[in-house]
């Protein structure tokens, strides 16, 4: 997305008084005030060992967004796996069933910060990569077939690894203000750690926390003070025509590293919008197809197969909306009821900017 807008005029005490609120209720409670009230649940980090197909899929199963990733036979997180990332598979796939030429073993960029954890974790290894692409698939898993069918993307062991690294997984010790974790949270990452003692780098990972965590710790202070909506929405908002193939879309979400986008008609009117929880569905479903069968299909068609898998999906409105005029916390009851993670402006139901955890977060860190 793009960035915030804060030319709208705001009295000049507006802002103020909001970033004023929520930085004292935020530096004044801690991370163990936050997790103090959630249901105890030892933390997933995957194993670097796991191919990507098995570990995209993890995801999808587990219902998860992103998930911390640790070195094979060690403690130390090397990043994090984000569900957003399995668009950078489906699009190299595309792009190398066009070469004619093999594909080189992509080069490692060296990575310096890493998290060192201990104990309390559940972990997957999955074997290597070579290992897993040869194992039959259940049809379950026909979704990621088409990686199946092209072993030298996930052969080389490091795929995993270079992913995972491409995304810092920050870790906090519990007693961290929280706008510590909602400075980290508003910067792109979709989860952080909770570590068991004061050192964040040598601490064991106890926790993950996640942007819908955070979001809703802090919904009743942020419904406090009211701001008008273009004091904070970003814009332009990232968009693609419902005539789009599903490869074209995916080549924006994977380009910009985002999952959201605004989908519209030819009159420029939002109709739809992506979302993670639709790449978790056609990842997760027993319909799925793989990319070669779905890559030309336009994006509209595409949206509504994968949501009339799941009953839930049919009542849930199809796009979460909200107008200039409204207020900030019209959208934060929005976001609340719906679970959304984010909420699209619209002008004469032209999508004019967008509103997300990310950046309620950037508001006041």
């Amino acid at each position: 997305h793009g960035q915030p807008q804060w030319q709208f005029d705001l009295g000049a005490s507006a802002m103020e008084e909001f970033k004023s609120v929520m930085t004292k209720f935020c530096t004044e409670h801690t991370v163990q005030d936050l997790v103090s009230k959630m249901p105890a649940r030892t933390p997933l980090v995957l194993s670097e060992a796991m191919s990507p197909i098995d570990a995209f899929q993890v995801l999808a199963d587990q219902d998860l967004r992103a998930c911390p990733v640790r070195v094979a036979g060690g403690n130390e997180i090397i990043g994090t796996l984000d569900l957003r990332d399995i668009c950078k598979f489906f699009v190299e796939v595309e792009k190398q069933e066009k070469e004619e030429e093999a594909p080189k073993k992509p080069v490692l960029p060296p990575v310096e910060e890493v998290t060192v954890v201990e104990s309390g974790i559940e972990t997957l290894n999955v074997g290597d990569g070579r290992a897993a692409v040869g194992r039959s698939r259940s049809k379950k898993n026909l979704i990621l077939d088409c990686i199946t069918d092209h072993p030298h993307i996930v052969e080389d062991t490091t795929s995993l690894r270079y992913l995972a690294k491409m995304r810092p997984f920050k870790c906090f010790p519990p007693n961290s203000p929280l706008k510590d974790v909602a400075q980290a949270l508003s910067r792109g990452a979709h989860i952080v750690g909770i570590g068991g003692s004061t050192n964040a780098e040598t601490a064991g990972l106890t926790m993950v926390i996640s942007q819908k965590q955070l979001f809703t710790a802090i919904t009743a202070v942020l419904k406090t003070v009211a701001l008008p909506v273009p004091s904070i929405m970003c814009s332009p908002v990232v968009s693609v025509q419902c005539t789009d193939k599903v490869i074209s879309a995916f080549s924006i979400m994977a380009n910009k590293g985002i999952s959201g986008l605004a989908v519209v008609d030819e009159d420029g009117c939002i109709v739809h919008n992506t979302s993670s929880q639709d790449i978790k569905m056609w990842v997760a479903s027993a319909h799925g197809q793989g990319l070669d069968q779905v890559s030309e299909m336009e994006i509209e068609d595409f949206l509504v197969k994968v949501r009339s898998s799941r009953a839930s999906t049919k009542t849930a409105a199809p796009v979460c909306s909200a107008h200039q005029e409204d207020t900030t916390t019209h959208v934060v009851n929005m976001l609340e009821k719906t679970g959304y993670h984010h909420v699209w402006i619209v002008e004469a139901r032209k999508p004019v900017g967008v509103i997300s955890f990310t950046d309620l977060f950037k508001s006041f860190c």
